[in-house]
């Protein structure tokens, strides 16, 4: 790897599910305030059986209520529903580069290879929607030669430099990186980049 990296909290690979996502989902929850917690009360379980007394003796009028089980758990059937899976921060198939960052997602949402980013080096590269086509040619050639020199290569699935990125990379292993949920590909641009290239590997937080 090119990087050392290391857990900065402690690691979810043993925890429920269900009760890890419960407490993401969370009003008020982020990741840095889901680790403070898990910090404090040791599990997610018990986090979640603390946040009302604890929400009343922060200064709110009525107390905190957790995401619903049944949210959850419907959350869980469409992922599965869809090809997709969750990956807890600590896990095996957890990227290991997240590990360092100081409010790291405590759970993705996958589909696809995470042996991708686990067994490569990996480079991001992003660029402009609306590039030109030297630049997307460029982007593509760049991207090939970084895959056919080990690195798993990660981009944001959009039109443009991101598309040929992805494009350039699929034989050797790409990533796509989307923030608005695996069913819900935002902006539309980035629909097209779906159908016409099936082998791309998702994940999102």
């Amino acid at each position: 790897m090119l990087f050392d990296y290391h857990e900065m909290y402690p690691s979810l690979a043993h925890e429920n599910t269900v009760d890890v996502l419960r407490l993401m989902r969370t009003l008020n929850v982020g990741p840095v305030t889901f680790f403070n917690l898990i910090q404090r009360f040791g599990t997610a379980s018990e986090a979640l059986a603390a946040l009302p007394d604890l929400s009343l003796r922060g200064g709110r009028k009525n107390p905190l209520t957790a995401c619903a089980r049944e949210t959850v758990l419907k959350e869980m059937d469409s992922a599965a529903k869809f090809g997709a899976r969750f990956v807890l921060y600590g896990a095996a198939e957890y990227p290991k580069l997240l590990h360092s960052i100081g409010d790291p997602p405590p759970v993705i949402t996958v589909v696809g290879h995470p042996h991708i980013w686990q067994k490569n080096d990996v480079i991001a590269m992003v660029g402009s929607r609306n590039a030109s086509a030297s630049g997307c040619q460029f982007a593509g050639k760049l991207s090939r030669e970084l895959g056919e020199n080990g690195f798993a290569v990660v981009s944001g699935l959009a039109r443009g430099i991101d598309t040929y990125v992805h494009k350039g990379s699929l034989a050797s292993g790409t990533v796509a990186v989307i923030a608005g949920g695996i069913n819900n590909i935002y902006p539309p641009g980035k629909r097209t980049a779906l159908p016409a290239n099936p082998r791309i590997r998702r994940h999102h937080q």
